[in-house]
């Protein structure tokens, strides 16, 4: 990524071609720094007045700009030649001013989405107006990948010549409030950045400035790029990391570290006790989830999940919420060893055909099991003697289309019928009337 301050030689401006607007010419400027390129689109009039501000603050010609035309702007070989005559005028005003680019001509350019120090520079100003305002919000603060890279790239840069002429664009205001905030939220892209060349996800960044950060965001973010996260382990409650490419929570746990045979206890989230992990390549649950001692939340949703056979999950002993919808889990065996405190667990949209694992799942309270292969009634039994259930969801699944399925599912769970949730709804009085009609002959049918 750019730099301009250290490659000003560097720089190089063309307008390669132009676009017809609605009502007039648009011409296309490429800027390139080294490798790195982007697009920016302006009309005349966009050019006239940067331009008159050039005259009056910095002593540019009048002359140097082509001159208006009302009459020929739309002539095809008119507009070539005035596409060629602001180019050369982009690098005269590029090489006049190269010790020092003034703001006004980099905004013109964009630089303040792609460039570094005009990155950090555009944060640094909105930190100093309003910084305190954010810290104080209760919304999640959002920065781009390409902004968290400048940011690391910044701390081993020196200051520019605009940050010493200007305080309220200096990196302090930038390290001042990252340092504090406790929402953070960073949105990754494997897509071209806006109109240039770069690649969010293939840029190197670090978390080293962020040491008070409560609640983390990560969305459509590589995290095999990132070289340090060790700042976030004491302080972060909630990790959410969704599509992010992961196949192992060591991707995300462990990002930063290159040999992951021993965890030892620097690597501890010692204070994490959510963790969202949806729509990812998570095959298993590794070792690395040893890590989150307190852990009392684990979604791993939307991934190709096909079993709980490891023992992982036991050296999670607050764990009380399991999320694994749309997996691909068929069989779940004495669940209650290896998470026997749970209070929630989501199973939907699995290949399960039987809850025969949960039996023993004393604490649990809730249950969505929809959307699975469920075909029968008994298979529905080892449940209903669970002494804290209250809600239990089995919509979406094969024993759904049985006759009265509701008032046959009611009453597996006795006199605790009317207690209970199903599929979202409380029993009406008469499938509680037909519930107890229903358990008393299959009660008596036993006797017999």
């Amino acid at each position: 990524m750019a730099h301009l301050e250290l490659t000003a030689d560097n720089l190089e401006l063309s307008i390669p071609y132009t676009e017809k607007g609605e009502r007039c010419c648009v011409y296309v400027i490429k800027v390139q720094v080294g490798p790195v390129w982007w697009l920016v689109k302006h009309r005349y009039n966009d050019f006239f007045k940067m331009h008159e501000e050039m005259v009056s603050n910095f002593g540019i010609r009048r002359d140097l700009i082509p001159v208006k035309s009302l009459l020929r702007k739309n002539d095809t070989a008119f507009v070539q030649q005035r596409r060629i005559d602001l180019e050369y005028y982009l690098k005269q005003m590029v090489q006049f001013l190269s010790q020092s680019l003034p703001q006004s001509l980099k905004n013109f350019l964009c630089m303040s989405d792609y460039e570094i120090y005009s990155v950090v520079q555009r944060l640094a100003r909105l930190f100093s107006e309003k910084g305190e305002a954010i810290l104080a919000s209760d919304e999640f603060f959002a920065l781009d990948s390409v902004e968290l890279y400048s940011i690391t790239r910044r701390t081993n840069l020196p200051c520019s010549p605009a940050e010493c002429s200007s305080p309220s664009s200096s990196f302090v205001h930038v390290l001042d409030i990252v340092s504090r905030l406790r929402k953070l939220r960073i949105q990754g892209s494997n897509d071209f950045y806006k109109s240039s060349n770069l690649i969010p996800n293939l840029l190197p960044v670090s978390f080293l400035p962020f040491k008070s950060v409560k609640n983390l965001i990560l969305s459509d973010f590589v995290t095999k790029n990132v070289s340090s996260i060790c700042t976030l382990r004491p302080t972060v409650n909630s990790l959410t990391c969704q599509n992010c490419q992961l196949s192992s929570l060591a991707d995300i746990l462990l990002c930063d570290v290159i040999h992951r045979d021993k965890l030892s206890d620097e690597y501890r989230w010692s204070s994490a006790t959510n963790l969202n992990l949806k729509s990812n390549k998570i095959e298993s649950i590794d070792e690395a989830v040893v890590l989150l001692e307190k852990l009392e939340v684990l979604d791993l949703s939307n991934n190709l999940i096909s079993s709980l056979e490891n023992n992982f999950l036991t050296k999670l002993p607050h764990l009380v919420a399991l999320i694994l919808t749309n997996n691909r889990i068929k069989i779940l065996d004495s669940l209650h060893m290896k998470v026997g405190n749970l209070v929630k667990l989501n199973i939907s949209h699995n290949k399960l055909s039987n809850l025969d694992g949960l039996s023993k799942l004393y604490s649990l309270e809730q249950l969505e099991a929809g959307w699975n292969c469920i075909e029968h009634l008994e298979s529905v039994i080892c449940v209903s003697s669970l002494p804290c259930l209250q809600r239990l969801v089995l919509n979406g699944n094969p024993v759904a289309s049985i006759v009265d399925y509701r008032i046959k599912i009611f009453s597996l769970f006795g006199q605790r019928m009317s207690e209970i949730y199903f599929d979202n709804e409380r029993p009406l009085p008469k499938e509680i009337d037909k519930a107890l009609v229903l358990r008393a002959l299959r009660m008596a049918q036993r006797r017999d």
